[in-house]
């Protein structure tokens, strides 16, 4: 009863009170709406990972967290990658996939860490001062990022451990040893017996390698013609030595040197000395009256670098002035480029500029270039050599979208670059000669136009070919003497091959060699007998690195021997045959293996988790590990017509 008279006393009160609230939540019920429809335009899915969404908005927070733990001295997980991009991406994908696995660090273990770098504690409150983060969440933030680098060792407990019959094998391979004699036969013995090749066999050659490049193995001759990338370059330099002779060094700039750089004369104390201590001997800096003429020597060296790179830099600061202002795709009209020539004649100031202007040229003959092609300059933090310069340029090239590095265009002048000499007190390389260049022409890579153009390679190649041909032919013959009698006595009955090889004949040696490579060649016949002989390939003397040689001859220990066991090998890369004979492979023992086997397995252990690091925190092998899928441009338009 009193209920229904507090209800008419207070109607109209109650009445505005319920409309009120229908008004608010009408109104706040479309600003959630608006809210969500504008978080959901923001937050777009960029990928699928494991099968689930993955959104612009994670890959920002983690983006933050890298930059919070950054800041704090602690580095994040080891992503083999120098594009920001791309790490900040593998980042988060690692931070997925630890959470996906269960794995986490305890807020004691990160508390321990920041404990253990001073760097980090110091820093802590102004960190989470700046981010506007609790202490907890500063916690909670460097775990999430660490986690993947615990997930990591848990992994690499399992995966790197080196089983026994691996250890067994590469002990194997390491230390077990065999006696052998071998015989070389160069194919370059037999150049003067192959016939000019014919225009058939020459154009059949060039077709095969036209567009290809080299990629001969020890098993076969692949010939390619297909010409690299080359450029064409106008340079200037002042040599500083051409300048010496006209400066004059004060007294009071020697002496200012002097005091300056004493540490450089410091030398070792003149005359019999009380101390006996032979690695660290007396020194002493002589005064200046007695290096006077040393000094004022070192000062004109100095002085001629200066004013010669002055030179260069007026020069160049000419040359850039019609490209200032151009966008990276703009070219100044023609005529507004002057000739490098005039500009020198006026700012060589009575030095002697030297200029040239090369043919087009390959990477390999650029930088064989006497002076240039040894110069390189220090930019955005990096060393960039000429050979780098003058092939980031516009023909053959093309930057990306967020390469920051020098890119040039044609006849555009590029950074001064430097020939160095010697280092400073903190061993940093000091600048010589300065060249000032520009690329005048490219010509892309490509095949060439005919076989005239590569008529001298391609005949060689031929003449090669056939060389090999005998060489086989003479060392298959050996070979098979060798089986019958062993190698050491084939080689002693060998005359009529040591006839060709002195440039005799079979019938008639020669008295005289007729070629000053012969006694090589016939060093080469041997035999030669190698000190250590493995499994694993090693150094051999006069053959080198042959891993062939080492292959076929253990082969032939798992060979019935009828006869004497003999293999031939051949060596395209060298340009030569190997005639191998296996006298003895001796045994190995468990307890030899034993008492090596810590050692061995430290040794294959660290190689194992450092390939395992590699392919763990590679990009593509991370966005393979956890199932990314893009999300393209048309899905997304579509997710936000939908979020609309």
């Amino acid at each position: 009863m009193k209920l229904m008279k507090y209800f008419r006393k207070y109607s109209r009160v109650l009445v505005l009170v319920v409309m009120s609230l229908l008004l608010v939540v009408f109104l706040i019920g479309d600003v959630i709406s608006r809210a969500a429809q504008s978080r959901a335009e923001r937050d777009m899915q960029i990928a699928q990972v494991f099968g689930e969404p993955f959104y612009q908005s994670e890959l920002q927070r983690v983006a933050m967290d890298l930059d919070l733990v950054r800041r704090l001295g602690i580095n994040g997980p080891p992503v083999a990658t120098d594009d920001q991009n791309e790490y900040t991406l593998a980042a988060a994908l690692l931070i997925r996939e630890a959470e996906r696995l269960g794995v986490r660090i305890s807020r004691q273990q990160v508390i321990e860490l920041l404990r253990s770098q001073p760097a980090a504690t110091q820093r802590l409150e102004q960190v989470r001062k700046s981010y506007h983060i609790s202490l907890n969440d500063l916690y909670a933030t460097v775990a999430r990022v660490l986690a993947p680098i615990e997930l990591f060792r848990y992994q690499l407990e399992i995966a790197a451990r080196e089983s026994l019959p691996r250890l067994e094998k590469a002990y194997r391979d390491r230390f077990q040893t065999a006696d052998v004699r071998l015989s070389a036969i160069e194919d370059e013995a037999f150049l003067d017996q192959v016939p000019e090749p014919t225009e058939q066999e020459l154009q059949k050659l060039f077709e095969e390698g036209r567009d290809r490049d080299p990629a001969t193995t020890d098993d076969e001759f692949v010939f390619g013609y297909r010409i690299p990338d080359r450029v064409a370059i106008e340079y200037v330099t002042v040599d500083p030595r051409s300048l010496k002779d006209t400066i004059i060094v004060t007294t009071r700039e020697a002496r200012k040197f002097y005091e300056r750089n004493k540490e450089r004369y410091r030398r070792p104390v003149q005359g019999p000395t009380l101390n006996l201590d032979q690695q660290n001997p007396p020194t002493e800096i002589p005064p200046f009256e007695q290096i006077d003429k040393q000094v004022r020597e070192d000062v004109r060296r100095q002085k001629a670098i200066e004013q010669a790179q002055r030179i260069i830099n007026r020069i160049r600061d000419e040359l850039r002035r019609p490209w200032i202002g151009l966008e990276r795709d703009q070219h100044p009209p023609v005529d507004a480029i002057p000739p490098l020539e005039q500009i020198t004649a006026r700012y060589a100031d009575g030095a002697q500029v030297i200029h040239r202007t090369t043919d087009l040229l390959t990477a390999d003959a650029l930088r064989r270039l006497p002076g240039i092609g040894r110069a390189a300059v220090v930019e955005g933090g990096r060393r960039w050599s000429i050979v780098e310069l003058a092939f980031r340029v516009e023909g053959l090239f093309e930057p990306p979208e967020d390469d920051t590095g020098p890119y040039l265009r044609l006849n555009e002048p590029g950074p001064v670059v430097y020939e160095y000499r010697g280092v400073d007190a903190q061993r940093r390389p000091l600048p010589y000669q300065a060249y000032l260049f520009r690329v005048v022409k490219v010509a892309p890579a490509g095949p060439p136009a005919s076989l005239d153009e590569v008529r001298d390679q391609v005949v060689r190649d031929a003449r090669t070919l056939k060389a090999h041909e005998l060489a086989g032919q003479w060392a298959r013959r050996l070979a098979e003497r060798a089986r019958q009698v062993g190698l050491e006595q084939a080689l002693a009955e060998a005359d009529d091959l040591r006839a060709v090889l002195t440039g005799g004949s079979t019938t008639q040696p020669a008295t005289q060699p007729s070629n000053p490579q012969a006694q090589r060649w016939l060093n080469l016949l041997g035999p030669i007998t190698p000190p250590r002989f493995t499994r694993a390939p090693g150094f051999l003397p006069q053959i080198g690195f042959a891993p062939k040689v080492h292959e076929a001859l253990f082969e032939l220990a798992d060979q019935p021997a009828d006869g004497h066991r003999v293999a031939t090998v051949s060596l395209a890369t060298q340009t030569r045959w190997v005639v191998g004979e296996l006298l003895k492979v001796h045994p190995i023992y468990r307890g030899d293996f034993e008492a090596k086997r810590p050692q061995l397995e430290a040794q294959l252990q660290f190689a194992l988790q450092r390939e395992f690091l590699t392919r763990w925190f590679d990009p593509d092998e991370i966005r393979r590990r956890t199932g990314y899928v893009e999300i393209t441009p048309e899905d997304q338009n579509t997710q936000q017509a939908s979020a609309r």
